[in-house]
């Protein structure tokens, strides 16, 4: 860390309570870890903490007002963006998932979720919450 922040320079930790919280929901959910050059982390880090600070709090008026949306439209499609290319990493990695799945060996959240759908399937309760896409999700 002192190498890549500098002697001289004035620490900001927030980077990396930001990598600690995300490498823990990660490692649950996907059995992955980031690090802070990681483009994925940097990306997630930016949908979660650093767009709304790019906004700079204008969000919470789109909430209430359809013309605060309209007025910032462009903001509002790339808040939209970001969110789609979000799940679209997010089902990315539970697809990514099924390949390294091996039954009975349950390694974090996605195993648990492959295990319960195909325990489902099995016993012919089949439904619409059991799609690839809504497990993603």
């Amino acid at each position: 860390m002192l190498e890549k922040e500098g002697a001289n320079k004035l620490f900001d930790p927030r980077k990396y309570v930001y990598l600690m919280c995300l490498n823990m929901l990660a490692g649950n959910a996907f059995g992955t870890s980031y690090d802070v050059d990681d483009e994925e982390f940097k990306f997630i880090k930016y949908v979660i903490n650093d767009f709304n600070v790019e906004t700079r709090g204008r969000v919470m008026l789109w909430q209430f007002s359809a013309l605060f949306r309209l007025l910032d439209r462009r903001l509002v499609a790339k808040q939209r963006q970001n969110y789609v290319d979000l799940i679209a990493l997010i089902a990315d990695k539970f697809s990514a998932h099924y390949a390294d799945y091996t039954e009975g060996a349950e390694r974090d959240m996605c195993d648990a979720l492959i295990t319960a759908r195909k325990e489902a399937l099995r016993e012919g309760r089949d439904g619409p919450h059991l799609t690839d896409d809504m497990l993603a999700i």
